[in-house]
């Protein structure tokens, strides 16, 4: 499947690719190339992936620098944020103790 979200089709009418996407076995992972202004994006349209995606147990990575080649590549996507457990939890675990309370205050 490919998604042109400026095609004429699209704009006409998105709801056949909406339909399509309900449909889809798991969340759709849509490539830098198919939207060159984000380094890549999971696209997911129904109650159960979106479950799946919110408890953690679903087929989506936080890691979206491994679904990018080598020149799509930036530094800034190698951050907690972009991290899976249980990377996220130790570098968060990390960062907390400079974010307590006490320490703001400080």
């Amino acid at each position: 499947m490919s998604i042109d979200f400026k095609s004429p089709e699209f704009i006409k009418s998105p709801y056949p690719l909406y339909k399509q996407l309900r449909e889809a076995d798991s969340p759709y992972w849509l490539s830098r190339e198919q939207k060159p202004d984000t380094p890549g994006i999971w696209l997911f349209s129904s109650y159960a992936h979106a479950v799946e995606i919110f408890r953690g147990s679903g087929p989506v990575s936080k890691r979206i620098i491994q679904d990018n080649t080598a020149a799509e590549q930036i530094l800034l996507y190698e951050n907690m944020l972009n991290q899976d457990p249980p990377d996220h939890a130790r570098l968060r675990n990390t960062a907390a103790q400079y974010f307590s309370p006490k320490r703001i205050k400080e």
